[in-house]
């Protein structure tokens, strides 16, 4: 569980940076390019982290593409509405 709130609590600070910061242009990139590698699934942070939303948040939210990230900074500087703890 902690790995899980520190995951969290990291994607949050990006969340909250400067778009310009390389790890918001490396979430563009990954995110920007739509291509199916193949072999075994890979293993990444926004693959985990979607995973995560799916498991714990009774909401329809997904980090699958550039809107995805927005629509979870607007709800980071929000706040959600209701929050399953």
């Amino acid at each position: 569980m902690q790995v899980l709130e520190a995951r969290w609590r990291l994607f949050g600070q990006v969340l909250r940076r400067d778009r310009n910061i390389p790890a918001n242009k490396a979430m563009l990139f990954y995110f920007s390019d739509n291509k199916r590698a193949r072999g075994r699934p890979q293993t990444t942070l926004p693959i985990t982290l979607n995973n995560d939303l799916k498991k714990l948040i009774a909401t329809k939210l997904e980090l699958t593409t550039q809107t995805d990230i927005d629509t979870l900074q607007k709800i980071d500087q929000n706040g959600m509405p209701s929050s399953p703890r």
